[in-house]
C-alpha cells in the first residue's frame, strides 16, 4: 500500500514544509507612519517676536525580495485617456471664455457674447458625445479587468511557495517556477 502526501505538500519535491504565498506575502510587507511636530520662538533686536509650529508625516512601505516576487496581482487602475483629458480642458476654457466675453460685453468692449457661445456650444457638441463614448468603454474594460483580477487573486491565495525547490504549487497539481508562476496561472 503506498502512503500519499498531504495536500499541503510540494508538487514537485515532495516538501511538506511549504507556506501559503499569502502569508509569505503578509509576514515579509511592512507600512510605517511617522509624524514629527515641532515648534520654536524667536526674538528680534527690536523687540518683535515670531512664534512658529510645525508638523510632517511620512510614510513608508516595504518588502522583502521574497515577498516582491510572491506579491498578488496589482490592481488595475481607471487612467482616462490624454486626449479625454484634453477635451474636458478645452471645453472648461471655451465656458470661461464664454462667461468672459458676457462680462466684457456689458462693459462696452469686447467680442459679442453670442459668437462666443456659439464657439462654446460647438466645443460641447464635438467633445462631450466622444467623451462620454470613451468613458463607457474605458468603463466596461475596467470592469473586465476587475473580474479578472478578482479571479487571480484568489487562485494567488491558494498557491503555495516551496523553499527547497523554489517553485509555486497549486491545489489542481499545477507546479511551476517563482519567474513563471503569474504567466501559469493567472488568466
Amino acid at each position: 500500500m503506498s502512503e500519499s502526501k498531504p495536500e499541503t505538500c510540494c508538487r514537485s519535491c515532495q516538501n511538506e514544509n511549504v507556506q501559503m504565498l499569502k502569508a509569505i506575502y503578509a509576514a515579509g510587507s511592512w507600512e510605517s507612519v511617522t509624524t514629527t511636530r515641532a515648534g520654536g520662538m524667536a526674538f528680534g533686536s527690536d523687540g518683535s517676536m515670531a512664534m512658529g509650529l510645525g508638523e510632517a508625516r511620512s510614510m513608508h512601505s516595504g518588502s522583502s525580495y521574497l515577498a516582491q516576487r510572491l506579491a498578488p496581482p496589482p490592481r488595475p487602475t481607471f487612467t482616462p485617456p490624454r486626449i479625454i483629458t484634453v477635451a474636458i480642458v478645452l471645453l472648461m476654457l471655451s465656458g470661461l471664455s464664454w462667461v468672459g466675453s458676457i462680462f466684457m460685453e456689458m462693459n462696452g468692449s469686447g467680442a459679442p457674447a453670442r459668437w462666443t457661445a456659439v464657439g462654446f456650444v460647438l466645443a460641447a457638441v464635438l467633445t462631450v458625445p466622444s467623451i462620454l463614448r470613451n468613458w463607457a468603454a474605458n468603463s466596461r474594460l475596467l470592469a473586465e479587468e476587475i473580474r479578472s483580477w478578482e479571479r487571480n487573486v484568489a487562485i494567488w491565495q491558494t498557491l503555495l511557495y516551496c523553499s527547497r525547490c523554489d517553485s509555486i504549487s497549486s491545489p489542481s497539481g499545477a507546479v511551476t517556477s517563482v519567474e513563471q508562476f503569474r504567466r501559469t496561472f493567472f488568466v
